[in-house]
């Protein structure tokens, strides 16, 4: 994936964001949804606008990274070893997130909502790269290193959403902007025999430091989908979906994306 192709996907997830956002807007001003209906949550009020909604969430997430660079923006050495893009490349791990959201009602079907969340987040991958050895005696030869790549990013994330509530679920469509409060990076590299040294003639080579040059603001476009599930005439519980995809590279190596997606449970109070 090069750098053009990878603007290119940028650009056609925020055309797709902003043609689903215009078309809610159409739906909302549609006489089909701006008839009257008596209130979901309080049906003895003649009302089209429910009562504002506070939600608490906590879920876990699955992180997918991919980039064709290293993560401090220095390339792949093709033609030299073999095996480096399957770790570095592409690398997924788990996380987990809390959320709090405000849910303001335009009626019974139509939602504006304004969410706030910690997202910790991580990926990981490992395994053997062949690549040079090189012996005292200065001479080199292929062998083969064991490899292991780690980050951790914690998130405090913003997302404004349009909903589109139904009898017993729900489906969300928004955007996600995210500040990054912290970032660690580890990297581990050896051969397994101690007569093979690396290029700067050691055995093992141990990086652990901040994401280089990570990009404060991270950004995503967002699809949910959830269930409902009435405990009382206040309380709603619902399993929910959150994809994150992300359309902004998380730090100095251009081509690197991270989505984020997660699995919630969340306790809705009508307020």
């Amino acid at each position: 994936m090069n750098l053009n192709n990878n603007k290119y996907l940028y650009l056609v997830k925020i055309k797709i964001l902003i043609f689903s956002i215009l078309l809610l807007n159409l739906l909302l001003q549609n006489d089909l949804y701006s008839q009257k209906f008596s209130d979901v949550l309080t049906p003895s009020k003649k009302t089209n606008t429910p009562n504002y909604l506070l939600s608490i969430s906590a879920g876990i997430n699955l992180s997918n990274y991919f980039n064709d660079k290293f993560l401090d923006n220095s390339p792949f050495d093709i033609g030299e070893v073999s095996g480096e893009y399957d770790i570095y490349g592409s690398s997924s791990g788990i996380g987990y997130n809390f959320n709090s959201e405000l849910e303001v009602p335009l009626n019974s079907n139509f939602s504006y909502l304004f969410g706030l969340s910690y997202i910790k987040s991580n990926f990981n991958s490992s395994g053997i790269v062949e690549e040079f050895c090189y012996k005292s005696d200065s001479t080199k030869i292929l062998s083969n290193t064991n490899n292991s790549f780690k980050v951790n990013l914690d998130y405090i994330s913003f997302s404004p959403s349009i909903k589109l509530r139904l009898s017993d679920n729900y489906f969300t469509l928004g955007f996600v902007t995210s500040y990054c409060i912290n970032s660690n990076y580890e990297v581990s590299r050896f051969f397994s025999s101690k007569n093979c040294k690396f290029k700067n003639m050691e055995n093992e080579i141990k990086i652990n430091s901040e994401v280089p040059k990570v990009v404060n603001l991270h950004y995503a476009f967002r699809l949910g989908y959830g269930l409902i599930y009435r405990l009382s005439n206040t309380v709603e519980w619902s399993p929910e979906l959150l994809f994150n995809f992300g359309i902004y590279p998380i730090n100095k190596s251009n081509n690197s994306d991270l989505g984020i997606y997660s699995l919630n449970s969340s306790f809705r109070f009508s307020l």
